[in-house]
């Protein structure tokens, strides 16, 4: 008796414990407005749906994927000048709130990140950068970075931007004056690249997604993973999926929520849901084994 409940103590804490959520949550993107979930080990993205329409208009250029401090999936949209709130089990998206203030020409190939700090960090590709509370969406813009950011992560204090456009390099924010520091390059790419979407992993690993469409005619976005200490690309290989992604760029990604671990202030993302398949069937068969040892108890006693 005392062996099974340990056995069903044992199954259950893992189940519900935060990191093996966040191990077994899976990836997320989008492209123009299509969500996806993706397969990082694979390589393979499979269409969940369409973000639809907000305020009577279509949802486009969708980008800036990040979970916010309720372990909500936020996200900015570029014809609009809007945030957004995607369900990750349909990919509609709900209205949050108006970057009001942001010229238009300033609301193209925008990123985001959810930071330790409390706010969401906007930034848009011709350098300038905001922040806002998450509840209450409010822009207030902070200043230029000078660089072509186009990819936002943030993990502990530090808040991390990527910049392509030929610049293809990783940089840390200062965040009160919206200086840049270049960690490095990221050395040889494959084509020339336009967005470069990143997300880090639970573990600090730094995800990221190339995205080359337009100038070039690629058929896929590339998965890679930066080195964050030095800026160091490695690319993994094509980011494919069904036929409705090809020749649309994946300017949207999402590994985990934002790890503010080991830092006082604003309490860590809730960890999304356990959805994973494997997860799952992990689940089941340790609870189906201590179903079956308590079984071969009872028959031999």
């Amino acid at each position: 008796m005392r062996m099974r409940a340990c056995l069903t103590a044992a199954v259950l804490s893992v189940a519900s414990s935060s990191a093996f959520a966040q191990l077994a949550a899976p990836a997320y993107g989008v492209a123009f407005r299509d969500f996806y979930q993706i397969d990082l080990n694979a390589r393979r993205a499979s269409f969940v749906g369409e973000a639809g329409a907000v305020n009577g208009q279509a949802v486009a250029q969708v980008r800036g994927l990040t979970y916010g401090p309720g372990g909500e999936i936020l996200a900015v949209v570029g014809n609009q000048k809007i945030v957004v709130q995607l369900d990750p089990a349909s990919g509609t998206a709900s209205y949050r709130g108006t970057l009001s203030g942001m010229a238009t020409e300033e609301a193209l190939d925008l990123s985001m990140t959810y930071a330790c700090d409390g706010n969401l960090w906007i930034a848009s590709a011709n350098g300038s950068l905001w922040k806002t509370p998450p509840g209450a969406i409010h822009p207030v813009y902070v200043g230029n970075t000078g660089k072509p950011i186009t990819g936002l992560a943030a993990r502990g204090d530090t808040l991390y931007a990527a910049a392509g456009r030929d610049d293809n390099s990783l940089y840390r924010v200062d965040t009160t004056a919206a200086t840049v520091q270049r960690i490095g390059g990221f050395g040889t790419v494959p084509n020339y690249v336009n967005v470069v979407a990143m997300s880090f992993g639970a573990d600090g690993t730094l995800w990221a997604t190339l995205n080359y469409n337009p100038p070039a005619l690629v058929d896929w976005s590339d998965l890679v993973k930066i080195d964050p200490a030095t800026g160091a690309l490695s690319v993994l290989g094509s980011l494919d999926g069904p036929s409705r992604l090809r020749g649309i760029s994946m300017n949207g990604f999402l590994v985990a929520p934002t790890d503010c671990s080991g830092r006082g202030g604003v309490p860590e993302p809730v960890p999304t849901p356990v959805r994973a398949p494997w997860a799952l069937a992990l689940m089941m068969a340790g609870l189906a084994l201590v179903a079956a040892f308590g079984l071969r108890r009872r028959r031999r006693s």
